[in-house]
């Protein structure tokens, strides 16, 4: 319309608009529009549901992962959700290695940066191997994972989850990609393409401690390396084992502590922490220490304690489980009480069960 005119008012209008938008440059047409109100990012316990402040908002839309040290499994989620009014068509989603240094993620989203996509786990400079990702309709089997979402209605949301397998300790940038165009470009003013971004940080591999996503079987179970393992410079090791429907644990053996209800007790104060458990979760401990570096190899198993704590610090039961008769578990649901306790070649070995995870000395 400005073109068409030939007059003056046509030429001093366009000079006015040309001058305005040149003010704002940077505020109001850095950013895209906002008609397509699409979230990306890991699942959350905001409103949204999703780890993305929106495309209009300050902030920037994350990629969460559970901890892991090295060797064991991660896993993360990646949740597309049509947060706008409008029906959404034509959904794609890539998920996989961030070889752009680029912040992407970034919101107020802007016209001067269009996310470009993931590559192939495999091309991570530390090693991952994609182990799992649901639902199984997208495609695994080359390049980084891809799925076709289709149609997203108003409201709606597509998820998939992702394990991912680890080898040594290091960093490992993810992004997820999806777009909502109905073409191939995203040159206009509407934002098509948004991208969520996040840090895998696999920790070093620890004879006294792990971080691990376990998938599948019920119970499950991690431990330490075992005492005859060359690693182990403490001499101990411990594990728990625990109910299916918990996934996510980090096991330590807490050295430096001085946890303790009484003046001498021996050993590290072992410490497991299940994500998401409750005092209605059995957790069945085995605890390995050998005696000899400490000097207890006349150890009394008739007076043996252990001082359990739960996650506040709270010791519970609050006088400790004694290896008595009374104490020894009936069924594998009974809380607070000692599986068994014997000394084999100097090593003492203690099993009980606690309700719920926390920390442990032994008395």
């Amino acid at each position: 319309m400005i073109r068409a005119r030939t007059g003056r008012l046509g030429i001093a209008v366009a000079i006015t608009a040309l001058l305005v938008s040149q003010v704002f440059v940077g505020t109001i047409d850095a950013a895209k529009s906002t008609s397509k109100v699409v979230l990306i990012g890991s699942s959350t316990t905001t409103a949204s549901g999703v780890n993305d402040p929106g495309p209009a908002a300050t902030g920037q839309a994350l990629l969460t992962f559970t901890p892991v040290s090295a060797g064991n499994m991660t896993f993360f989620d990646v949740v597309v959700k049509n947060a706008g009014g409008q029906t959404l068509n034509n959904t794609q989603l890539s998920v996989g290695y961030d070889d752009n240094p680029t912040v992407e993620g970034v919101r107020p989203v802007t016209t001067t940066l269009t996310p470009t996509f993931p590559l192939a786990f495999s091309l991570s400079p530390i090693p991952v191997t994609l182990s799992s990702a649901l639902p199984t309709n997208c495609n695994t089997t080359s390049g980084p994972i891809n799925c076709t979402i289709g149609t997203l209605l108003a409201g709606t949301s597509f998820t998939i989850g992702v394990v991912l397998s680890t080898s040594v300790a290091g960093t490992v940038p993810v992004k997820a990609v999806t777009k909502v165009a109905e073409n191939t470009n995203d040159n206009g003013s509407n934002q098509d393409t948004f991208a969520a971004e996040g840090t895998l940080s696999v920790g070093a591999f620890s004879c006294d401690g792990s971080s691990a996503y376990l998938p599948g079987s019920d119970p499950k179970s991690l431990s330490t390396c075992p005492i005859a393992d060359t690693r182990n410079a403490n001499r101990e090791s411990f594990g728990v084992a625990f109910p299916g429907h918990l996934t996510t644990l980090t096991l330590n053996e807490d050295g430096t502590s001085t946890l303790c209800p009484v003046t001498d007790c021996f050993g590290a104060l072992f410490v497991a922490d299940i994500t998401g458990d409750t005092t209605s979760d059995i957790v069945t401990w085995t605890v390995n220490i050998d005696l000899v570096p400490i000097g207890k190899t006349n150890l009394n198993l008739n007076k043996l304690v252990i001082y359990h704590y739960d996650d506040a610090g709270v010791l519970s039961p609050a006088t400790g489980i004694a290896n008595t008769k009374q104490n020894l578990c009936k069924s594998t649901t009974q809380a607070n009480c000692v599986v068994s306790a014997v000394i084999t070649n100097d090593v003492l070995t203690v099993v009980f069960q606690t309700a719920g995870n926390g920390s442990t000395r032994i008395h």
